[in-house]
């Protein structure tokens, strides 16, 4: 191989390194048991839907001591061990990290 050829594969394996590190990731699991769901919502803009798509938890942004989530429309701040009741469920802030929340759901 020659050696321009190893110096092209090395600046585009680096540009698509770095342009990789500037998404914003986001990811959702959700484990739901009758009435009651877990949900671990990871980057802003996740979002689960619950309950037959009738409630919709986006997480709009976590800075480890308060998570910011849109729950269908309303708007709703919680902290760690808050429970908020909110269109027409609970929801429990379980645990805030840095860009990510735990929650319980109850309808």
């Amino acid at each position: 191989m020659s050696v321009l050829l190893r110096a092209l594969i090395a600046t585009a394996t680096a540009l698509i390194l770095v342009a990789l590190s500037g998404c914003n990731v986001t990811t959702h699991s959700t484990t739901c048991t009758n009435n009651e769901c877990t949900i671990t919502l990871n980057g802003a803009g996740s979002d689960s839907t619950l309950f037959d798509d009738t409630v919709s938890v986006t997480l709009e942004g976590a800075d480890g001591d308060t998570a910011e989530l849109t729950v269908n429309r309303e708007s709703v701040s919680c902290a760690e061990g808050d429970t908020k009741n909110v269109e027409q469920v609970e929801i429990t802030c379980d645990t805030v990290g840095d860009d990510e929340v735990e929650l319980t759901v109850v309808g």
